[in-house]
Parts: C-alpha cells; sequence; structure tokens
C-alpha cells in the first residue's frame, strides 16, 4: 500500500511497501463502448479495478511472450 504524507517543511513524500513499483508518471486514456464505459464509470473503485485488470492482462500477456521466445 502506497503511503503518502507531508513532510515539516511541506513536501508529499510517497513510500511504497517493500516489493512495490512506483506508478507511471502519466495516465494512460481509452475510449471504450458505452455499455462498457458505464459499467466501468458505476464501480465505486473503479481506478483500482481498472489497475488490476489491466496489470493483470499485461502481465499474462508478457508470460505468454516469454515462454514462445
Amino acid at each position: 500500500m502506497v503511503k503518502k504524507y507531508q513532510n515539516e517543511r511541506g513536501q508529499w513524500i510517497t513510500e511504497l511497501e517493500p516489493g512495490e513499483e512506483p506508478m507511471g508518471e502519466t495516465a494512460l486514456c481509452v475510449k471504450l463502448p458505452k455499455s462498457i464505459d458505464n459499467y466501468i464509470r458505476n464501480k465505486p473503485n473503479r481506478s483500482e479495478w481498472m489497475r488490476e485488470v489491466l496489470v493483470a492482462a499485461a502481465l499474462a500477456e508478457m508470460e505468454s511472450n516469454t515462454q514462445s521466445d
């Protein structure tokens, strides 16, 4: 779990748990079919859900590409 806080100088500090990787500098944006867009936008935790789904898909594809080499 990422921990963010302000230090005594007012600077924002981000601490990662061991083994966690920092997030990319910019957000990825995609347009989706309306029905899928509505479904995702109605999720209470949509950012976390999208992150988990995309990471799982990318890791599976990376693993499959590694095995086929």
